[in-house]
């Protein structure tokens, strides 16, 4: 018998036919299955211009007290010995004391975080010296200008800028001497005060104390001085 042999390894292959594509879609994204994915999307990036957050805007201070929020800005002087400088804003505060008539006093303390005198209070128009006297802290010293107005015997206003230094009792010493060292420096940069008064308690500065300390002043003041008011 004869044997048959077969090479069945050069028979065609059948050809089956052609499975249509799968087609994905993902998060609206399509794409062939076995094909590479489209690019996905560039994440959103806020430009400067673009914040991330909504910006809101920051509180508008009382005419009372200073905004924080804003940077601070020193004068040209730089600082004292005590390292401590001047905020721009204490100057901008004593120049309307002194042209304003509806500002009589203004407030400053020293801002150790800040490195400089700032201001704290600035009075309204409607303020008086018990408001003044509110405003300094029974435990923390502070420097005050007070514009007062001094009226003597013979019915002539005198109003005179009274640089204060408010040293409590209360004041823990390391407060007491930074401020010591903070004043003249402080105290240099007003321009147009007439006089000093210091204080350790509310009897130092009281109002009967202020007009005492005004008129001893103008008492031992020069001609010069005394024809610098307005008589009725």
């Amino acid at each position: 018998a004869v044997a048959v042999v077969v090479d069945v390894s050069l028979a065609p292959a059948p050809n089956p036919s052609p499975t249509p594509p799968v087609v994905a879609q993902v998060s609206g994204v399509v794409s062939k299955v076995g094909q590479a994915p489209a690019a996905a999307a560039t994440p959103f990036q806020p430009s400067a211009a673009t914040p991330a957050f909504p910006v809101v805007a920051a509180a508008r201070p009382t005419p009372q007290h200073i905004d924080t929020s804003q940077p601070l800005k020193l004068s040209a002087a730089g600082t004292g010995l005590s390292g401590i400088g001047v905020a721009d804003e204490c100057l901008r505060a004593f120049t309307d004391l002194k042209r304003k008539r509806a500002v009589k006093y203004a407030i400053f303390q020293v801002s150790e975080g800040r490195g400089a005198v700032t201001v704290q209070t600035v009075s309204g128009a409607s303020d008086g010296y018990d408001n003044f006297l509110e405003e300094l802290p029974p435990a923390d010293c502070r420097f005050a200008v007070y514009d007062f107005e001094y009226r003597n015997a013979d019915d002539c206003v005198f109003n005179k800028l009274v640089f204060v230094m408010w040293s409590p009792d209360g004041a823990q010493l390391k407060n007491k001497m930074l401020y010591a060292a903070t004043k003249d420096f402080f105290k240099s940069q007003l321009d147009g005060i007439s006089m000093e008064l210091q204080a350790t308690d509310v009897d130092d500065v009281g109002e009967a104390a202020m007009r005492d300390h005004v008129a001893s002043v103008l008492n031992a003041a020069d001609d010069e001085m005394l024809t610098q008011t307005q008589c009725g």
